[in-house]
C-alpha cells in the first residue's frame, strides 16, 4: 500500500519540507501494512477435521517474521468449500498460532508451544465452488492480540473443523508460491505435522495480513511537536514584515 504525501513546499520552504517529510515517512514505515499472500487458484482441497497428529494442527503454513518486528496479524482470509451438495451451515474451527520445530524451508512443523488460539465462527453458503473467507480482529482476540518478534518462526494451523467435509484449498506443484513483504520468509505448508515437500508438494491458499509496531504515543506527541515547530519557523519565515 502505498500513501502520496502531497507537500505545501510553497507555504513551508524546501528545508522545512524536507523536515516535515523526513519526520513523517521515518515514523510512518513503522505502521506499514504488510501481508503473505497465498495461491488464489486452488487445484484441490484438504479436510482439517477434529483429529489431530499428535496433538498438533492438521493444516497450515510456517514462516518467520521479518527483521523489523515486532508485528500484530490483522487478517486472515482463505480459500475453502465444502464439495458436497448442502444447506448453508455454520462452520467451527481452531487457529493457533503456535512456534515451530524447524526455521529450514521444507522442515518446519508445527510446534509444542501455543503463543494464541482462537475458536473461529463463519457461514458456509450452498455453493460447492470455493469461497475466500475473510477473518479480521474481531474474529481472531487473540491471535491479533499476539506480538510476532522479529526473525522468530510461527506456525499457523487450522483443525478441529465441525464439518468433516469443509475444506482448505491448495494448489499443488509448489510448496513456495507465496509471496510476502516486510522481510517475511515462508517456510512451508503443514500438514498432519509432516512437512512438504517432504510430503505431496502443495501450498495452502492462505493470506495474512499484519502491521508493523506503531509509535508509543510518546514518540507521535515528539512527531507533532516537531512538525508544529517547522510550520511555526516556516510561517515566522514567510509571515510579511511590520510596517
Amino acid at each position: 500500500m502505498k500513501t502520496t504525501i502531497m507537500l505545501p513546499t510553497a507555504s513551508l520552504g524546501l528545508a522545512a519540507a524536507v523536515l516535515l517529510l523526513n519526520g513523517l515517512t521515518s515514523h510512518c514505515s513503522a505502521a506499514a501494512i504488510y501481508y503473505i499472500d497465498g495461491p488464489n487458484s486452488p487445484a484441490s482441497q484438504a479436510t482439517f477435521q477434529a483429529v489431530t497428529y499428535n496433538g498438533f494442527p492438521t493444516k497450515g503454513i510456517a514462516f518467520t517474521a521479518g527483521p523489523s518486528g515486532p508485528f500484530t496479524i490483522n487478517t486472515i482470509n482463505f480459500m475453502g468449500k465444502d464439495p458436497l451438495t448442502h444447506s448453508a451451515f455454520i462452520e467451527t474451527f481452531t487457529l493457533d498460532l503456535r512456534n515451530t520445530t524447524s526455521t529450514t524451508p521444507g522442515s518446519a512443523r508445527a510446534g509444542t508451544t501455543l503463543y494464541a488460539s482462537d475458536t473461529v465462527s463463519l457461514l458456509v453458503d450452498t455453493t460447492t465452488a470455493f469461497v475466500t473467507y475473510y477473518l479480521t480482529t474481531a474474529d481472531l482476540p487473540n491471535i491479533s492480540a499476539y506480538s510476532l518478534i522479529g526473525g522468530q518462526s510461527y506456525s499457523l494451523s487450522l483443525y478441529n473443523s465441525s464439518n468433516v467435509d469443509f475444506a482448505l484449498g491448495r494448489t499443488t506443484g509448489s510448496n513456495y508460491a507465496y509471496t510476502t513483504a516486510g522481510g517475511f520468509t515462508v517456510l512451508g505448508t503443514i500438514s498432519n505435522d509432516n512437512p512438504n515437500p517432504s510430503g505431496p508438494t502443495m501450498s495452502f491458499s492462505m493470506d495474512i495480513g499484519y502491521l508493523s509496531a506503531v509509535p508509543e504515543p510518546s514518540e507521535w506527541a515528539a512527531i507533532s511537536f516537531g512538525v508544529l515547530g517547522v510550520v511555526w519557523v516556516a510561517k515566522r519565515r514567510f509571515m510579511p514584515a511590520r510596517a
